[in-house]
């Protein structure tokens, strides 16, 4: 049995029950894998918090392992084993009665977000992207919940929220607030079409040692999404056994949007999914670093494994030169 210490990208919940699927009718431990996983906070963070706090595995954003391997040795970098997210699931949510509806309406508003949100950490590749000018946006930082920052955008104490959709939405639930009534979305991804978002990563050492064993655990953890898209019930049943004060009714609201528009999986996964075409995660690393004018371009064989990886001829996702 390999024991493993996997880092979430945020508590269990409808945007990750996969793991918990898989950890409750024992497909791990049949593959010999031993998990114990530890709540994160936030796929931003999952990355540098591998690194520096000695999980094996962390499941976070990608655009996050760009930026640790900017500025890190690739000896002891992590790198992407599995692509969960075939699209960027970040958000810029406005009030459904703004006059905002395309980025370029974006300019003098002020965006509020925590300091470690995917959507507020990666706006710089966003605005290049959406040819506005960054400094022309008042960002702001903020240590309320979701909710909270939902709540004073409604009243108009700001003028948009970074974020997920699926977040927005089960966060403006917990209010009694219908999302579809109450927000507009400005979709990275119709902006930004090369970005991906969360992954799964591995320890250098761990790359090093455990071949075999990540490799049972990609194929059980490809298996379990799958099994989760295709039975919902089943999966938030697990969900429940593992986080039983769980509000059943927003998770599986929360799976469905992550499943259907971060996964990118309406429909069954096809041949290539779980991995990134080399093409366009080349073009979203050169995003990322446009927006943020390095001079240096992580490669692309510093972010993920071979394994992990593949031409876009076989690739069923959004494909996009460099």
């Amino acid at each position: 049995m390999t024991a493993l210490r996997l880092l979430l990208n945020s508590p269990l919940s409808g945007a990750n029950l996969f793991f918990a699927l898989g950890q409750t009718d024992g497909s791990f431990r049949a593959a010999g894998l031993d998990l114990a996983y530890t709540p994160g906070r936030g796929a931003w963070t999952a990355a540098s918090r591998l690194l520096q706090e000695g999980f094996d595995l962390a499941y976070g954003d990608i655009h996050a392992l760009v930026h640790l391997a900017q500025r890190k040795p690739a000896a002891d970098l992590p790198q992407a084993i599995c692509a969960l997210h075939q699209h960027a699931p970040t958000v810029i949510a406005v009030p459904r009665r703004s006059a905002i509806r395309t980025p370029a309406q974006l300019r003098g508003a002020r965006i509020v977000g925590h300091a470690s949100d995917v959507a507020l950490q990666t706006f710089a590749p966003f605005a290049r992207a959406a040819g506005i000018d960054a400094a022309a946006v008042e960002v702001r930082t903020s240590d309320q919940t979701m909710a909270e920052l939902l709540r004073d955008l409604l009243a108009g104490r700001h003028d948009a929220v970074f974020g997920y959709a699926s977040t927005h939405t089960a966060a403006l639930a917990t209010l009694g607030l219908d999302a579809d009534r109450e927000l507009y979305f400005l979709h990275y991804r119709d902006t930004c079409p090369r970005l991906y978002g969360s992954a799964l990563m591995a320890s250098a050492p761990l790359l090093r040692d455990a071949a075999g064993p990540l490799a049972d655990l990609v194929q059980v953890l490809c298996a379990k999404v799958e099994q989760a898209q295709r039975h919902p019930e089943l999966a938030l049943d697990a969900l429940q056994t593992l986080a039983p004060g769980i509000d059943r009714a927003i998770e599986a609201r929360r799976w469905a949007i992550t499943c259907r528009d971060d996964m990118g999986l309406a429909t069954a996964p096809g041949p290539g999914w779980g991995r990134f075409d080399v093409p366009r995660l080349a073009g979203a690393i050169a995003d990322v670093a446009a927006g943020c004018g390095w001079d240096q371009v992580p490669a692309v064989t510093r972010i993920a494994t071979p394994g992990c990886l593949v031409g876009p001829e076989q690739c069923t996702g959004v494909t996009a030169s460099p």
